[in-house]
C-alpha cells in the first residue's frame, strides 16, 4: 500500500489498540504499510509504545511480575534480589515501569539502614567530640577573629607591579587579550593601556574607553591610544567597523552631522524669508 494512501478510521483504531504492545513490524504487516509509515502515523496520533512492552513480549518478566507485584511493597530490593536471583537495579527499573511503590514501613527501614552506622547516625557528633580543626587556621567562633597571623599571604599572592594578560572567556576564545598590572594590595589591578593614557592626559572621563588605533593590544605607544565615548564605541561595534578604521568612521560621522546642521540652517533661513511659499 502506498504511503500516500489515506488512513481509514478502522486503520487508526487498529493502530491505537495494537501499536503500544505489539512489534511495529507486525502492525505494519497487518495494515499493509511500511514500518516507517506506521511509526509516523503513531507519532501523528500521539500513540506511544507501552513501558516495558518489549520485555513483556520476550517473556523475561512474564512469570515474575505477579511475584513482584505481591512482594515489592513490603520487601527490600536487596532481599528481592536474593529471592529472584536478579540485580537490585533491574528490580527497581521493572517496578518503576509497573508503577509499584514501597510501603511507608519499608521506606522507613531503608532510611534507617542507610543512616545508622555502628549504633549511631553518620555525621552525628557524640558527647565530648573534639573537631579536628579546632584551634587551627581559619575563623574562630571562640576568639571572634581569624587564626591567620598578620601579614599572612596566600600562595597566589604576587607583588605590586606584576603584569599578566587577561584570559578570554570560553564562549569567545579568540577575543582580544589585554595586559593588566597589579597597582595596590590586596588584589587591585588596572589595564596597562588605561594607565599609560592617564599618565599623559589625566583621568579618563566617565563613560569613555581607551582603544588601540592599530588594533594591536600590545602597542602601548601613546600615539596609538584613543579615548572615545562608550556610545561611539558601541556604535562602531554595531556597525562592524575595524578598529584601525575607527578614526575615519568617526570623522565621517562628524562630517555627516555638520552637513545636516548646514542643511537645516539653510532650510530655516529659506522658510523665514518666504513663509507664504513654504506654506
Amino acid at each position: 500500500m502506498s504511503k500516500n494512501t489515506p488512513w481509514r478510521a478502522e486503520d487508526d483504531a487498529y493502530l491505537r489498540e495494537h501499536y503500544p504492545t505489539q512489534p511495529t513490524a507486525d502492525v505494519a504487516a497487518h495494515l499493509q504499510r511500511s514500518a516507517r509509515h506506521v511509526q509516523q502515523r503513531a507519532y501523528d496520533l500521539g500513540v506511544k509504545k507501552a513501558p516495558g512492552a518489549k520485555t513483556l513480549r520476550t517473556g523475561r518478566w512474564t512469570h515474575l511480575d505477579d511475584l513482584l507485584q505481591l512482594l515489592y511493597a513490603d520487601m527490600l530490593n536487596e532481599d528481592l534480589g536474593e529471592l529472584l536471583g536478579m540485580p537490585m537495579q533491574d528490580i527497581a527499573t521493572r517496578a518503576s515501569r509497573l508503577g509499584l511503590h514501597k510501603s511507608p514501613a519499608v521506606l522507613s527501614q531503608t532510611y534507617s539502614t542507610s543512616m545508622l552506622r555502628q549504633g549511631r547516625r553518620q555525621g552525628q557528633f557524640t558527647a565530648g567530640f573534639k573537631p579536628w580543626n579546632k584551634g587551627l587556621h581559619g575563623y574562630s567562633a571562640e576568639l571572634g577573629r581569624s587564626h591567620f597571623k598578620a601579614g599572612n599571604r596566600p600562595p597566589t599572592w604576587v607583588p605590586v607591579g606584576t603584569e599578566r594578560w587577561t584570559t578570554p572567556p570560553r564562549a569567545l576564545p579568540h577575543a582580544a587579550r589585554y595586559l593588566k598590572r597589579k597597582v595596590a594590595e590586596p588584589n587591585r589591578w588596572a589595564l596597562v593601556h588605561r594607565i599609560v593614557w592617564e599618565q599623559h592626559h589625566g583621568p579618563i572621563p566617565e563613560g569613555h574607553a581607551v582603544i588601540f588605533h592599530d588594533g594591536d593590544t600590545s602597542n602601548f605607544d601613546i600615539n596609538n591610544l584613543r579615548c572615545i565615548s562608550r556610545t561611539e564605541l558601541s556604535r562602531s561595534n554595531g556597525a562592524a567597523v575595524p578598529i584601525d578604521l575607527l578614526p575615519v568612521w568617526q570623522l565621517t560621522r562628524q562630517l555627516d552631522q555638520e552637513i545636516k546642521e548646514i542643511e537645516k540652517a539653510e532650510h530655516d533661513h529659506h522658510h523665514n524669508r518666504h513663509p507664504a511659499r513654504a506654506a
